[in-house]
């Protein structure tokens, strides 16, 4: 039989791409460092560690975004998270009661959940945490999932500790179930969520690059437009050094060949 799996944000906050109407701006401080905690973990260390670095990887890939993800270990448990004294955040950590959090009805169904309630004045995320399925004898404990479903669900589950709402989209990695899915790609869809709520410093971003701009009342297609932009301003400087240098050379062969 076939277990459709859901993918769970719990949170006094809600929101949901195209971010029309929320001023949601991630984590302030760069590098995201996700603080994991192997205890009580269906897995192994090196397991989780492999899972947690295969979910990186896809939100480490976003050109367009500053966005810089990495993973510590930590001592922080469950009760002290859930309990809000936690002090290395985001966390990602094993829940062998998860019922408790969710409810004995979607037990069975949700391998993970994310929870997140504080934000500061700016909307700089400043608390949330992934709480994995361990539940003993749950069918949506992690530990009856194939490997490519926990590396999909931890990506998705670390895309709302990051910011991001679920998508509409059903292929996007940010759908709330896992469908049909084998690896943690990310679509258009949810590169321009993480590029809007992280966007790339212009002025360190290097040459030319391309950033969202963010503003409360923004939309998807902002961001297409500041991309279209660039390879048009490219095109532009490209064409001005060229000229340049033809005309430094027209210049040069003038002198050289002028009459004596």
């Amino acid at each position: 039989m076939k277990l459709a799996l859901l993918l769970g944000l719990l949170s006094s906050v809600g929101w949901s791409w195209t971010h029309v109407g929320n001023n949601i701006r991630g984590w302030k401080e760069q590098p995201v460092t996700f603080y994991v905690n192997y205890s009580n973990c269906p897995l192994s260390e090196s397991e989780i560690n492999d899972i947690i670095d295969q979910a990186i990887k896809s939100w480490n890939g976003v050109t367009d975004s500053k966005l810089v993800v990495g993973r510590a270990e930590t001592s922080t448990t469950v009760a002290s998270f859930l309990n809000k004294t936690a002090v290395k955040l985001p966390v990602i950590l094993c829940d062998p009661s998860f019922a408790t959090q969710i409810g004995n009805s979607v037990v069975n169904v949700v391998p993970a959940a994310t929870f997140f309630s504080q934000t500061d004045n700016d909307g700089n995320l400043i608390y949330s945490g992934v709480l994995l399925n361990a539940q003993n004898g749950a069918a949506a404990n992690i530990a009856n999932l194939s490997r490519g479903q926990v590396e999909l669900t931890l990506a998705h589950e670390m895309g709302h500790a990051l910011g991001l709402g679920h998508s509409s989209i059903p292929e996007a990695l940010m759908y709330f179930s896992l469908g049909d899915k084998q690896l943690p790609l990310l679509t258009e869809d949810d590169i321009d969520g993480i590029a809007h709520i992280y966007p790339r410093n212009e002025f360190t971003g290097g040459l030319l690059g391309c950033a969202a701009v963010h503003s409360i009342a923004s939309s998807q297609s902002d961001t297409a437009i500041t991309r279209g932009l660039s390879p048009i301003v490219l095109m532009i400087f490209l064409n001005w050094i060229f000229g340049r240098l033809l005309f430094r050379k027209n210049k040069s062969r003038t002198i050289l060949e002028r009459p004596l």
